[in-house]
């Protein structure tokens, strides 16, 4: 009698993981339905849209104030700062991607300008510059003023960039005596 119950119960266990396979796979097809029809739609759902895939995801992102117009006043340059999340064996960055836009989206035009087609021109992100980052940056934000980046990381430090400084691939302090990580970093302006 016991190996025909033991036989029932392993029969049991096998359909329960099959039913949580099968659920996830639906699960995953919804999913991927769902993006589908978002994609298909997104056209009509905004002015602009850009895809990029970074090769790791990012915990922060923040658009800076500066911007750049090409020299014939059609497109402006943005930038935009991002830190990785990688795994423990990849070192972390801190990366500074330039965006190129189309004139329209800038505040300082007020005139009506044409709106270039960037079709088949390639990618419009490029990476403008990188450094090095201890951990993974849980909150990055930079002061506008004075171009100081902050960061926070997953052992509660918060690491300072200067990013005037071309040269620099490393931060240049740390402010140590946090006890936990956090996700709240606030840097004047």
């Amino acid at each position: 009698m016991a190996p025909s119950s033991s036989a029932s119960y392993q029969s049991t266990q096998d359909s329960k993981s099959l039913d949580i396979k099968d659920k996830y796979q639906q699960n995953e097809k919804h999913i991927n339905e769902e993006f589908k029809i978002w994609k298909k739609t997104s056209p009509m759902l905004y002015d602009l849209l850009y895809t990029y895939s970074t090769s790791w995801p990012s915990l922060t992102l923040q658009w800076t104030r500066d911007l750049k117009f090409t020299e014939d006043k059609k497109s402006v340059i943005a930038n935009l700062l991002m830190g990785t999340h990688t795994t423990k064996n990849v070192p972390n960055k801190l990366r500074l991607y330039s965006v190129t836009l189309p004139a329209t989206l800038s505040p300082e035009v007020t005139s009506p300008v044409e709106v270039p087609n960037f079709e088949g021109h390639g990618n419009q992100f490029e990476l403008a510059r990188e450094w090095e980052h201890p951990g993974e940056i849980n909150k990055a934000r930079i002061n506008h003023e004075n171009g100081l980046i902050a960061t926070q990381t997953n052992t509660g430090d918060v690491l300072i960039f200067d990013s005037n400084d071309e040269k620099s691939k490393t931060h240049r302090k740390t402010l140590k005596f946090h006890n936990k990580e956090g996700f709240d970093c606030l840097v004047g302006s």
